[in-house]
């Protein structure tokens, strides 16, 4: 496991008092999910940091699987 997956899974673990599912995204997928599902505005007009995109990305990739499944 490379150190980024491992605070990622320390931080999970230590959230408490909620139910929390959590979902890994697979580079595939979110390659294929945004080939057939576009996003419908420029990452740069989202008025976001460049550091946020990976994970706005992801959230969009999420919010879309989550409508399918």
């Amino acid at each position: 496991m490379v150190p980024s997956a491992l605070k990622r899974e320390a931080a999970i673990q230590l959230i408490t008092g909620i139910e929390l599912n959590v979902t890994l995204l697979p580079p595939a997928l979110i390659k294929s999910t945004l080939a057939s599902n576009p996003m419908p505005i420029a990452f740069a007009e989202t008025g976001l940091k460049a550091f946020q995109e990976t994970a706005f990305i992801a959230a969009y990739v999420g919010q879309l699987q989550g409508q399918c499944n």
